[in-house]
């Protein structure tokens, strides 16, 4: 008798024992999703403000090396100023000419000639639509290189808009006064530089300039500051 109700307590001990065990497993798996899930968002954040820093980075040089072009010459080259002169300006194909003739920015190009036999240089690989955004550059270097031209600017980008929203703008100090009109978004600024380039961003959408700068939520980039614009 005793035997049995020894056995029994036994039976309930290791009862107990497994469902305890039991709830410290579950309580153990549910911190490890808690932390992997703080973790992720960690990650998705590192990444995308490193994301952001590249991107900041090339509207920067780009805009260093416009104003390296006009040290060089001391005037702006003709198609440049044709290329700014366009309703919405974009550091193109054509515009890029400039920046290779000078060699003041890296790019992927073969040489070539026209009809009249005279030098141009023709854009290739991530480049072939012009400086785009870093976004932009891994899309288009899993695109088809056959496909190039306006068929490659129309095409959609992941995280919004077409690969031309994601040529990057540019405005250059074509009077020479020491200031720039760019029309960014809906506002036209008066900037002081020689040269100034901005960015949509990821999202692909050029969003208007506040009075104070940058909208809030917005992810557009610029090469220049709040400082740097007339009131």
């Amino acid at each position: 008798m005793e035997d049995a109700r020894n056995e029994k307590a036994a039976r309930r001990s290791l009862k107990s024992r497994r469902g305890l065990t039991m709830l410290e497993l579950l309580v153990v798996v549910g911190i490890m999703m808690a932390l992997s899930a703080v973790l992720l968002a960690g990650i998705s954040r590192v990444r995308k403000s490193a994301a952001n820093a590249k991107a900041q980075d090339l509207v920067s040089n780009a805009a260093t090396a416009l104003n390296q072009v006009l040290q060089l010459d001391k005037n702006w080259p003709g198609y440049l100023i044709k290329a700014a002169s366009a309703s919405d300006p974009m550091l193109d194909s054509d515009a890029c000419q400039a920046l290779i003739r000078k060699k003041v920015f890296s790019l992927s190009y073969v040489r070539d000639h026209d009809s009249d036999g005279d030098t141009f240089y023709r854009l290739t690989g991530p480049d072939r639509c012009g400086i785009v955004d870093p976004w932009t550059a891994q899309f288009l270097k899993r695109l088809d290189p056959s496909i190039s031209g306006n068929s490659a600017l129309s095409r959609k980008v992941p995280g919004g808009g077409t690969v031309r929203d994601h040529v990057l703008r540019f405005a250059i100090d074509d009077n020479y006064d020491g200031f720039c009109n760019a029309r960014v978004g809906g506002t036209t600024l008066r900037i002081r530089a020689s040269a100034v380039v901005w960015s949509c961003g990821q999202n692909g959408v050029f969003e208007d300039y506040s009075k104070v700068g940058r909208v809030e939520g917005s992810d557009d980039l610029y090469s220049w500051t709040p400082g740097q614009v007339e009131r």
